[in-house]
């Protein structure tokens, strides 16, 4: 089986798509953590079953846990899915030039990124944090991206000599 190959650079769009992508998902899922929270009162209050009750408490407790672990997994997967794809990509030496000026753009980004996260989840709960892992990585997710993306540059540049 024959693959085709893309005669582009690639490592540059990946490590923007895997900024946006994280960003977004740690947002939604903050913001959805804490609404699910702040509404449960009310929720267990109009709810007549207890089974229902229970079941309903028992989503609150566990689901920051479930999202932490899922956002950890997502996470490690974009990682190893670009460099696999990555490394299928022809590259030109010219690429590397670019990919170095691209890359102080993505982590202009990913600080813009990691400062606005920083401040969406202090201003819906400054006490607590439910996700101790995402929180980390988005707290340094310029030093990640910065991982993510040698990693990717690696794949994309060193294969020409192994």
């Amino acid at each position: 089986m024959k693959m085709k190959k893309n005669k582009k650079g690639g490592g540059v769009t990946e490590g923007i798509f895997i900024v946006i992508i994280i960003a977004v998902v740690a947002i939604i899922w903050t913001a959805s953590t804490y609404l699910l929270t702040d509404v449960e009162d009310d929720v267990t209050s109009s709810l007549t079953s207890t089974q229902a009750n229970d079941t309903f408490k028992n989503t609150v407790i566990q689901l920051p846990n479930n999202l932490d672990g899922a956002f950890t997994v997502i996470l490690v997967l974009f990682w190893l899915g670009a460099i696999i794809f990555a490394f299928f990509v022809d590259t030109h030496p010219i690429w590397f030039v670019i990919s170095i000026i691209a890359l102080i753009m993505i982590l202009a980004l990913a600080a813009i990124v990691a400062n606005a996260y920083d401040d969406f989840n202090t201003d819906l709960n400054p006490d607590s944090n439910p996700m101790p892992k995402m929180y980390f990585v988005m707290s340094h997710l310029v030093e990640f991206i910065i991982g993510i993306v040698l990693t990717i540059f690696l794949s994309l540049f060193a294969k020409e000599y192994f």
